[in-house]
């Protein structure tokens, strides 16, 4: 679990979480709360792409494995159709073979990926690194 000295550390933090399994939502949503980010979690890339027409987030967490729309589908969207907002930080979770999803979600524009299961240590030092502005 995520050291209690690194309380607060993705204050105010807009994180959109893309996650079609409702557990790993909230899960996901807890840990970076916890860590004083602001998050919305959504179950389809569908879902994220109108929601970032209103919620500006500084961070995306997209799951890569998802029905009807997959998360690389999702941020090459995100990126070719939104212009500079598309060049949001993104970070791709998926417990697909590491090998295989690191390659390809760097290849479509994620700048990090996390396994599944997520160690909540490992994420939070991803975004702190995919996020230098949250660095105290």
């Amino acid at each position: 679990m995520v050291a209690a000295v690194n309380v607060l550390v993705l204050k105010g933090l807009r994180v959109l979480v893309v996650d079609d399994e409702e557990d790993s939502q909230t899960l996901l949503a807890f840990i970076l709360e916890m860590q004083g980010a602001e998050v919305k979690t959504v179950a389809s890339a569908e879902s994220a792409f109108h929601l970032l027409a209103d919620y500006q987030p500084d961070l995306l967490l997209c799951d890569i494995a998802m029905p009807d729309e997959d998360g690389y589908s999702l941020l090459q969207r995100v990126r070719s159709l939104m212009g500079h907002s598309g060049q949001i930080p993104a970070i791709a979770v998926s417990a697909l073979a590491p090998e295989v999803s690191l390659s390809e979600s760097l290849a479509v524009g994620f700048q990090a990926y996390v396994p599944k299961p997520v160690d909540f240590d490992e994420l939070i030092a991803t975004i702190l690194r995919v996020c230098p502005s949250q660095e105290e």
